[in-house]
């Protein structure tokens, strides 16, 4: 059974789609079967990994809106061999009000069951949440065995956390289930005091639930998208593909 692994920050521009990308290509370096779901209907994931998406084939919206959609008619695989993305596309919009339509259990039945079918055979799944908390990211939540959270080194990028750990516990009161674990992984550090006040308070207020790997600030993390390649092809030897690697093996040894 895969691991289903949420990445999410109410905020737009915390790093959740570098994250995917980056975390995806180093555990399938390192031998794993590796799915990136694309969940975000400006599918930012599925353009930085080079995927060009013609007007009639088929998206992760495509598996929402006609059961006989099959996964493998969806899912591609990338040059790095054991990676493969659900790539998404604006229509992915309209999934909103489909689950609109449903009993908040029928929702979490209904994102359960397309993402089972779409990750079967693989060691993660990779979900890549929109930005805010719509319909489809609660119900991600709820079906997902994690949540990782991508943080920046900020002041102002602290509320998207702040905001994920209230819809969470919301979730939790209102009896429905949630990951057992939730992790954050800092962005974007730098050797500024800004910076270090910053990672300092996160730690203090979340303790363990803060990896250890951080993920510096490079201009080769900015410029691979443009490439369609992630860090660990376009700079290998680089500090960002060394900080996703070690990342990678630190979210293995957490899951164990």
């Amino acid at each position: 059974m895969p691991r289903r692994v949420a990445i999410a920050n109410e905020k737009g521009g915390a790093g959740k789609t570098t994250t995917a990308a980056n975390l995806g290509a180093a555990l399938a370096e390192g031998g794993d079967r590796v799915l990136l779901v694309d969940l975000d209907a400006r599918a930012d994931l599925t353009l930085n990994l080079g995927v060009h998406l013609e007007p009639d084939q088929p998206s992760v919206y495509s598996l929402f809106a006609d059961e006989g959609v099959e996964p493998r008619q969806v899912i591609r695989p990338l040059a790095e061999g054991k990676l493969h993305v659900a790539p998404s596309e604006r229509d992915l919009a309209a999934v909103e009000v489909l689950l609109g339509r449903m009993p908040p259990a029928d929702r979490v039945r209904r994102v359960n069951a397309v993402l089972g079918r779409l990750s079967r055979g693989f060691d993660w799944a990779l979900l890549d949440c929109p930005p805010g908390l719509s319909l489809l990211v609660v119900a991600v939540l709820q079906c997902a065995e994690a949540v990782l959270v991508p943080q920046q080194c900020s002041f102002t990028a602290l509320h998207g956390l702040r905001a994920l750990e209230q819809t969470i516990a919301d979730i939790q009161g209102a009896g429905g289930r949630t990951p057992p674990v939730v992790n954050i992984v800092l962005q974007m550090t730098n050797r500024t005091l800004h910076s270090s006040r910053m990672e300092a308070a996160v730690r203090r207020r979340f303790g363990d639930s803060v990896l250890s790997t951080t993920i510096p600030a490079t201009v080769r993390l900015q410029e691979a998208p443009e490439f369609g390649l992630p860090i660990t092809l376009y700079d290998p030897q680089g500090k960002g593909a060394e900080a996703y690697r070690a990342l990678a093996e630190e979210v293995r040894r957490r899951a164990s």
